[in-house]
């Protein structure tokens, strides 16, 4: 199993345009970050991911979370804090307000609400079949995995959107995991 700690193997890193892109509607910066990552190797993650096991480094685009945070401090690698889902200022350590925005952005032939439902889904089945999330997923990216569920679940309560609820809530059973 591959460990996926190495930041030189992240599928996604390498050959995109990191400049700004000047849309005054993406100020969370999803299109850069998160479009031309998954344009790329969605499809290779969803397909692992249906296999039983990521094989490959896409957990940062794939599984988003907002920023590590120890003791009141962003912790996490370059890759993870370049990643994260942060809002704007002064709430920079926290992502509720771009998780939302997650969830309604599309760019370049990429839905990134439709992929994290695709992809969640495929999860839940995976562990709801008895595969083990370390199995699955690799010990580097379980707690990510995990965050992100928490988060994308906690900001779509009460009716905001039933849909990606409700595959965070599966898969967060089958992990036998706390809400937030």
């Amino acid at each position: 199993m591959a460990l996926h700690h190495d930041e030189s193997g992240v599928v996604g890193r390498h050959n995109v345009d990191s400049s700004p892109v000047g849309d005054e509607s993406d100020v969370f910066d999803l299109r850069r970050r998160f479009c031309a990552t998954q344009k790329k190797d969605f499809d290779r993650a969803l397909r692992e991911i249906n296999a039983g096991r990521k094989c490959s480094c896409w957990g940062w685009y794939i599984f988003v979370t907002r920023p590590y945070v120890v003791n009141g401090e962003e912790r996490g690698s370059d890759t993870n804090q370049d990643f994260a889902l942060r809002d704007l200022h002064p709430n920079t350590l926290g992502g509720d307000d771009a998780a939302r925005a997650y969830l309604r952005f599309g760019a370049d032939g990429v839905d990134l609400r439709a992929n994290y439902i695709l992809i969640m889904t495929a999860v839940a089945e995976q562990l709801e079949q008895g595969v083990d999330p370390i199995t699955l997923v690799g010990f580097i990216d379980d707690p990510k995995l995990r965050s992100s569920l928490r988060l994308f679940e906690r900001v779509t309560r009460d009716g905001l959107d039933v849909e990606v609820n409700t595959v965070c809530c599966r898969a967060l059973s089958a992990l036998k995991e706390p809400r937030e």
